[in-house]
């Protein structure tokens, strides 16, 4: 049987409550001037990730000097973006009562089956509740941090699976092949609308994953990747900040797309 984690709760609560018929969802009714939350919380902890042709040449470092303020800049550009397309923003704080968080906490690691679908889709109608009858919001989109999968290789043995716990800098060096630079944001980022429940199907990005995880950083050439400078950081910070924002932009847009009528479907900013 397959067991569950906390960090994966999120997604799993989506999926229970809902059937997933990619690409689109229905049009929904969401008139201009409705109010919508946002709920974010990225980790502040920058990282280098890389990876080389064997184990060995894998780095995976933390930079704690570096404080890029990523919550802040996401919550900012979550504001600007639903006001753009003309919605009202409201930042959710929680949304769980204190008994919710501790079946939350129970679930942890527990196994997927019919009892714990069952508490999954009551711990999101509790969470829906509170969306509509505390916060008066009309929709809701989410992004958080959360280790995972950022990028696979396939070829004639099978796929490779890679990895970054935080924000930063990845990079992926090959024998006689330039390295692939990337600015690295691991996480999870949704959209729903709260009455009648309906969630925004998920972006299909690079790497099938989710959302785009990462940002090929074209031209950018540093003197040592293993080791840059604060210049080359900047870079870095730039291109991450950039990555926030495509993907609060593709689901804010894919929110007003469903109140114009056109269905949910979230087309790539680029």
């Amino acid at each position: 049987m397959k067991t569950i984690r906390l960090i994966t709760i999120l997604s799993l609560l989506a999926l229970c409550s809902a059937c997933a018929s990619l690409p689109n969802t229905a049009a929904f009714d969401l008139p201009k001037g409705v109010k919508v939350g946002y709920d974010i919380t990225l980790s502040e902890e920058i990282r280098h990730t890389h990876y080389g042709t064997t184990v060995f040449n894998n780095i995976d470092k933390p930079y704690p000097d570096l404080n890029w303020a990523l919550n802040a800049h996401a919550k900012n550009e979550a504001v600007r973006l639903l006001q753009l397309y003309d919605f009202v923003p409201v930042e959710i704080g929680d949304v769980y009562s204190v008994e919710d968080q501790e079946k939350l906490k129970a679930l942890d690691g527990a196994t997927l089956n019919d009892e714990t679908a069952e508490a999954f889709k009551a711990l999101e109608q509790s969470r829906v509740d509170t969306l509509k009858n505390k916060y008066g919001v009309a929709a809701l989109v989410t992004m958080k941090s959360f280790p995972g999968v950022v990028a696979s290789e396939c070829g004639n043995f099978g796929c490779t699976d890679f990895r970054a716990e935080t924000p930063g800098f990845y990079s992926r060096g090959l024998v006689l092949l330039p390295p692939f630079l990337h600015a690295v944001l691991p996480s999870y980022t949704s959209a729903m609308v709260i009455e009648p429940y309906s969630p925004i199907h998920n972006y299909n990005g690079p790497y099938a994953q989710g959302v785009p995880q990462l940002l090929r950083m074209k031209g950018f050439k540093p003197a040592n990747f293993k080791s840059m400078t604060d210049q080359e950081w900047d870079e870095v910070k730039v291109k991450l900040y950039a990555l926030i924002t495509r993907n609060l932009t593709n689901y804010i847009k894919a929110l007003k797309a469903g109140a114009d009528g056109k269905g949910g479907y979230i087309r790539d900013v680029d």
